[in-house]
C-alpha cells in the first residue's frame, strides 16, 4: 500500500501537503518527456483509483493513467509556453476502480512561483 508515501517534500511546511491532501489535490511538477514527479503525499485515492504501479519511483505519466489525461499533457505542455500567469483545467471526466466504483477527476495546470504545475483533484467526494 502506498498510503502516506510522501516523495517530494519540503520538511518545513509538512502541514501543508496534509491540507492540500484533505481537499482531495495531489500536486505534480513535470520532469520532461510528459512525466511528473508527485509532490507531497500520494493520496489513497490515486492508489485506490490507478493502482500503485502506476507510479514509478515518485513519477508517473499522464499518458499511463487514462486517455483523457493522456491528452490533458501536451495540453498542459504548450499552455505553460504560452500564458504561464493563470491555470487551465481538464474539465472533470470519470474512472472505474477495480471495484466499480466511479470516482470523478479533474486536472488542473498552473505556475507556481514561476514553476509549472499539475493538480489531480478527486472531486465531490470527502478525502480525508
Amino acid at each position: 500500500m502506498v498510503d502516506n508515501l510522501f516523495c517530494h517534500t519540503d520538511p518545513a511546511e509538512p502541514w501543508l501537503f496534509e491540507l492540500v491532501d484533505s481537499l482531495g489535490f495531489m500536486v505534480m511538477e513535470p520532469t520532461g518527456d510528459l512525466r511528473y514527479r508527485v509532490v507531497g503525499k500520494i493520496p489513497n485515492w490515486f492508489t485506490n483509483i490507478f493502482g500503485s504501479e502506476s507510479l514509478s519511483h515518485d513519477e508517473l505519466s499522464l499518458e499511463g493513467l487514462s486517455p483523457f489525461a493522456e491528452h490533458f499533457g501536451p495540453v498542459a505542455e504548450q499552455f505553460w509556453s504560452e500564458t504561464p500567469a493563470s491555470s487551465l483545467k481538464s474539465g472533470p471526466w470519470t474512472e472505474t476502480d477495480g471495484w466499480g466504483q466511479e470516482f470523478s477527476l479533474e486536472l488542473t495546470a498552473l505556475t507556481v512561483a514561476g514553476k509549472p504545475m499539475v493538480l489531480l483533484h478527486l472531486l465531490g467526494r470527502d478525502h480525508a
